[in-house]
């Protein structure tokens, strides 16, 4: 074989052996894209599928919060119409006054004595001599002191709501009416000037 020849043989086969590095280099080349192209795709499906279980996690937990909390306030609702009715019901019965007094001065005992008050089933009636005064009673145990409203629908407080305050100890009640209507009392107690009106009364006894 000649030189020439030769030569040009191996330059053929160097060309064709470099066409074929550069080709693979390129077939790697697209290879390594589309497998980075399908990591990216893998990760961002990982990372939306981990996202969306992070989301439905913390919507699973301000759910739970919620709904104990709401169940906290229905429990609270709850207790408190427990106690304005084991309060009322403790209270139901006839009570005669003991001591009373109005505007910082005390009743006369033989007055005192003529009052009576009975209380059941959200109704009162009060009678004082031969006076009765009928209505209806509210009471909320949650405040302090405890609170009571009155309106009257039948005798001479009829239509009017008289705002007031008690507090019972065994056979004990007292409560302080601001007979104007004007604002619920704060104490137990009158002062000179004002309507307010106190009374001790004791359960009456079988």
């Amino acid at each position: 074989m000649t030189r020439p020849l030769y030569v040009s043989l191996l330059l053929s086969l160097s060309l064709s052996l470099s066409l074929s590095c550069i080709a693979r280099v390129e077939d790697a080349k697209d290879q390594a894209k589309v497998d980075a192209k399908d990591d990216a795709t893998t990760d961002a499906k990982d990372d939306a599928k981990l996202d969306a279980q992070d989301d439905a996690k913390v919507g699973a937990k301000d759910d739970t919060q919620d709904d104990a909390k709401d169940d906290t306030q229905d429990d609270g609702k709850d207790d408190e119409k427990v106690d304005a009715k084991d309060d009322a019901e403790s209270l139901d019965g006839t009570w005669l006054a003991s001591a009373a007094e109005l505007g910082g001065e005390k009743f006369p005992d033989e007055v005192t004595k003529s009052i009576k008050l009975v209380l059941g089933e959200g109704k009162y009636t009060v009678t004082v001599g031969a006076n009765p005064d009928t209505g209806t009673v509210t009471l909320d145990p949650t405040k302090e002191p405890k609170s009571l409203d009155i309106t009257g629908t039948e005798g001479p407080n009829t239509g009017k709501t008289i705002l007031a305050i008690y507090e019972k100890t065994d056979d004990t009640l007292r409560i302080c009416y601001d007979l104007s209507g004007a604002a619920r009392p704060t104490e137990f107690k009158t002062a000179k000037g004002t309507q307010l009106f106190l009374v001790t009364y004791s359960r009456e006894q079988p």
